[in-house]
């Protein structure tokens, strides 16, 4: 990288530049290397893993004035099943479109949004996904999901 800064390539477009391409996982064999690389490139796509995930199908809901209730995590810490940013709807006819990632944290929270269903409300429900949390789950971390009616 040294040699391509004196030789004027802009510092912004070699901050993207992956050299030596692949994750650190003492990788050996060429098989290793290529899972090293690969999860590299996984990365990158997916953001870093923070990524967001709103599926077609939520926001064609949406598109649709399909939704009712927004689903979706705000905050999160240590290891969750989804990424913040990630959002299910539920539609104005019960049905549900996407996902926050299962299990447990999902079925509460979609049981609290049918139960704040058309009140206008806001409330954010926060979940211990550790071990030593009440739900059962083994992810290690935290969780802070929103609800938010969107229809009137």
């Amino acid at each position: 990288m040294g040699e391509l800064k004196k030789e004027g390539f802009d510092e912004s477009i070699l901050a993207r530049v992956h050299s030596p391409i692949g994750l650190d996982i003492s990788a050996v064999t060429p098989a290793e290397i290529a899972v090293s690389i690969l999860g590299e490139i996984i990365s990158v796509k997916n953001g870093g893993g923070q990524i967001a995930y709103a599926g077609s199908d939520v926001i064609r809901a949406i598109e649709e004035d399909r939704a009712g209730d927004l689903v979706s995590i705000v905050a999160k810490g240590g290891s969750a099943p989804r990424g913040i940013g990630s959002m299910l709807v539920l539609t104005k006819d019960g049905g549900v479109v996407g996902t926050i990632g299962g299990g447990n944290v999902e079925n509460i929270s979609i049981d609290r949004a049918r139960e704040l269903a058309g009140t206008d409300s806001r409330e954010d429900l926060e979940f211990d996904v550790s071990a030593k949390g009440k739900l059962g789950m083994v992810c290690g971390g935290q969780v802070t999901v929103r609800i938010e009616t969107l229809v009137e």
